[in-house]
């Protein structure tokens, strides 16, 4: 998962020869990139392994040149582009971003699944590129939004805490909740999956404590709930949900809600 601010620095190739690039007038892609940080939480930065995938695109929102959708990054120490050495000419071009890369998508469209949990990220360049000003600054964005059920224990709690899983979900008829949509790398839309009975758990298996909260973060598509969604928690073998109150879920922000455990048997 990926969250946080980083500014790195990819490089498509360096041209061999200077002469070459002022004989003929190109200049190898260069991308600046920075995360915007999510509200909260604290994050970390690419690793060793990552890909991101890159277009560029003409003023008409066609391919730059051949090979120019979705390029592939990979970062090791640093990033590289081992596919392809893209230059540009003095014809201008547009360049967005998402991370993670998808293999075979040549469309600035990509699909999302939340149940891997996965930080989506898109971005574009702040300005326009060519030869002359080959380095696309791209800042990063969050395209989902963060969910934060925060337990406790009252100290007069019966039970003995142990979480085995919280499952997210629609109430019945309802479809506020989506695991699957469709992300625009261009604008950061995600258009859902509409599905009554989408729902997505996840196993923390872990024990709720009496004096420090134990926090379950749930990546999801930004909407807007009201009562129509539930979170379902199994304490002890034992099923507790609430509804969640009226809320609007948006990209790159984190909604915490705080529920404490008080049993009396």
């Amino acid at each position: 998962m990926l969250i946080g601010v980083l500014a790195e620095t990819l490089t498509f190739c360096s041209c061999n020869s200077d002469e070459r690039e002022s004989d003929i007038g190109i200049s190898p892609l260069k991308i600046s990139t920075n995360i915007n940080s999510r509200s909260i939480v604290s994050g970390t930065s690419f690793i060793n392994g990552d890909q991101v995938g890159v277009f560029v695109l003409n003023p008409q929102g066609n391919a730059y040149d051949a090979g120019s959708l979705n390029l592939r990054g990979l970062y090791s120490t640093q990033w590289s582009f081992p596919d392809l050495t893209l230059y540009l000419t003095s014809k201008k071009a547009a360049v967005y971003a998402y991370y993670p890369y998808v293999q075979g998508n040549d469309s600035t469209k990509i699909s999302v699944k939340i149940s891997d949990q996965t930080d989506y990220l898109y971005g574009c360049s702040t300005d326009s590129v060519n030869n002359s000003s080959s380095t696309a600054n791209i800042q990063f964005k969050h395209a989902l939004a963060r969910v934060t059920i925060s337990l406790i224990r009252d100290s007069n709690d019966k039970g003995t805490g142990l979480l085995k899983s919280v499952t997210l979900r629609n109430t019945p008829n309802n479809t506020d909740i989506s695991v699957l949509g469709v992300l625009d790398i261009k604008t950061g839309n995600i258009v859902p999956v509409i599905d009554a009975k989408a729902s997505l758990m996840l196993f923390p298996n872990d024990v709720i404590s009496n004096s420090t909260a134990t926090n379950i973060d749930i990546l999801v598509i930004p909407t807007t709930v009201n009562y129509n969604a539930e979170a379902v928690m199994d304490i002890d073998g034992k099923y507790y949900s609430f509804k969640i109150p009226k809320t609007n879920w948006e990209a790159g922000k984190q909604y915490t809600y705080p529920i404490t455990i008080n049993r009396t048997e």
